[in-house]
């Protein structure tokens, strides 16, 4: 039968909110958990407000409101499947990148990944953690991961699910993703990660920061923040 993508993505350049996330269950409800989660963080940020998210930033809590952020929308995934025997047991990872101005706060749980490329360098941010107690025993689950990251000029994230894997240290796909627009850097990534293993999920989130000369290229039809902007693809393969 055909599979299932349970992955879900979320690239909001005026909240400058980036996620993915990828659900897993015992039957099909892992994508309902990754939607779930994407949904309540755009709702919690959206909630926020940019007047106090320029309060987060300019303070020491910056780290503390994206802890609170998953962990809402981890209770969130938690109390549907509480709500239901259909969903019972499932669970996501969540990767979230909010960015203002230059700085950036992330926040993590599972085996999605966050990169950022600087210079030449690749850095991953971020800790796999392993999910298979699920959001049922929060005693269990291993804690959110937070940090902020002071962006320079021309810095690249990727957030990206597990079916991306280690696509982004590739000496060739790197040289090739880390300038230019977000939109072909999301297309290398997934094409790379298919040609790697084309029965796996695969979503990417590619986040560029602005530098002077971006303007003349960059075409968005709605009027954004002016400090990053974002694009995201995903694929999945059916099998027989």
């Amino acid at each position: 039968g055909a599979r299932h993508n349970e992955d879900a993505y979320l690239v909001h350049d005026g909240l400058g909110l980036y996620v993915v996330a990828d659900g897993a269950s015992e039957g099909p409800a892992g994508e309902i958990a990754a939607r779930i989660a994407v949904e309540a963080l755009e709702d919690f940020v959206r909630r926020a407000g940019r007047p106090s998210l320029k309060f987060v930033f300019r303070s020491f809590p910056s780290k503390r409101f994206a802890f609170d952020a998953v962990s809402f929308a981890l209770e969130r995934v938690l109390a549907q499947a509480r709500s239901s025997r259909e969903l019972d047991g499932m669970r996501t990872t969540v990767t979230m990148l909010l960015v203002h101005e230059g700085h950036a706060v992330a926040g993590h749980i599972g085996d999605s990944r966050l990169y950022l490329l600087r210079g030449q360098e690749t850095y991953l941010l971020t800790d796999d953690h392993d999910l298979t107690t699920g959001p049922e025993n929060p005693s269990a689950r291993a804690p959110v991961q937070c940090f902020a990251i002071d962006t320079q000029e021309e810095d690249c994230f990727v957030l990206c699910t597990d079916g991306v894997g280690s696509v982004i240290s590739d000496p060739a796909v790197r040289s090739r993703i880390a300038y230019g627009h977000p939109r072909d850097a999301a297309a290398r990534i997934v094409a790379a990660a298919r040609r790697l293993d084309p029965e796996r999920d695969a979503t990417v989130v590619v986040v560029r920061f602005l530098t002077d000369d971006d303007s003349g290229w960059l075409l968005l039809s709605e009027p954004v923040w002016p400090w990053a902007y974002g694009h995201t693809l995903e694929y999945s393969e059916a099998q027989g």
